[in-house]
């Protein structure tokens, strides 16, 4: 799962730079849902559409084509990075978009699929929702779930490492040479 990973990473990095007061304000304005209907409407854009439209455009259309002219490991790595850059609006959210971006993009490279980064990611979102309607005693993030996200991270980062080790293909020169 990609959720303890990006939650230690984003623990981690608002200790260093915390929201402000009128951040905090905006962004539970914006999430507020008061009715069934609200809550619905907030599930179904935030779980369902939102990742739908990222995995189309990051993991189908850019990667497929990045993947066309260049290695499995510098397509990820670019698409991790643009989906990193292109999803956050200020410098805070960066560092865990980007390994959101890398576990994502990991997921849409090994199994040559957009349906496993789709999946991944509305259950990524998913969750983010429920805890949001749960309120805000599920928020807190123990020292013990930061450890076991940063053991996640570095497992899934050294498997990762392996993997695009092991498919780095070289470029194939064309049969008959150059005239």
């Amino acid at each position: 799962s990609l959720e303890m990973p990006v939650a230690f990473v984003e623990h981690a990095w608002s200790a260093r730079f915390p929201l402000t007061e009128v951040q905090e304000q905006d962004i539970a304005r914006v999430l507020t849902a008061e009715t069934p209907l609200t809550k619905v409407v907030l599930t179904v854009c935030l779980a369902g559409l939102w990742p739908l439209g990222q995995e189309l455009f990051h993991r189908g259309a850019i990667f497929g084509r990045l993947r066309m002219k260049h290695d499995v490991r510098s397509a990820t790595f670019a698409v991790a990075a643009f989906y990193a850059l292109s999803t956050v609006s200020s410098p805070r959210g960066l560092p865990s978009a980007l390994v959101m971006g890398l576990g994502l993009t990991a997921a849409r490279a090994s199994t040559k699929s957009t349906i496993a980064a789709l999946a991944a990611h509305m259950a990524f979102m998913g969750s983010g929702v429920y805890r949001l309607f749960r309120g805000p005693a599920d928020e807190g993030l123990t020292r013990q779930h930061a450890s076991i996200g940063a053991a996640i991270a570095a497992v899934a980062i050294l498997l990762l490492v392996w993997r695009f080790k092991r498919d780095v293909v070289t470029p194939v020169e064309p049969a008959g040479g150059a005239d």
